[in-house]
């Protein structure tokens, strides 16, 4: 193996840490982000991290015991969920940039 072709795979290999340490990165800074969720003009107030873990759930008195309480619960926790797919979503690209920056990344979920 030439010389060229050792300097050619260091930039590879450089490049490939380098990607997998915004990985990294990017993946502990989604875990650690929280996300705030209301619904029913506060009837229930929930924060998600960005693993999907719940870390607070405030049900307002009013709510407590009210008919449509399960509905608002279903419906905070979705919220969640999506907001947290949402975020997930704009990093991926973002990276998928970086990588490459030619790439149309505006095609999502073709």
């Amino acid at each position: 193996m030439s010389d060229e072709n050792n300097f050619d795979l260091r930039i590879i290999m450089d490049a490939a840490k380098q990607m997998q340490e915004t990985h990294e990165h990017a993946q502990e800074k989604i875990k650690s982000t929280e996300f705030e969720v209301s619904v029913g003009a506060g009837a229930v107030t929930l924060v998600m991290g960005g693993d999907y873990k719940l870390k607070s759930l405030k049900i307002s008195d009013d709510a407590r015991g009210h008919a449509g309480l399960e509905t608002l619960l279903i419906s905070a926790f979705s919220d969640a969920v999506d907001k947290i797919t949402e975020d997930q979503r704009g990093r991926i690209m973002d990276m998928a940039k970086m990588i490459n920056p030619d790439a149309d990344t505006n095609a999502q979920g073709e």
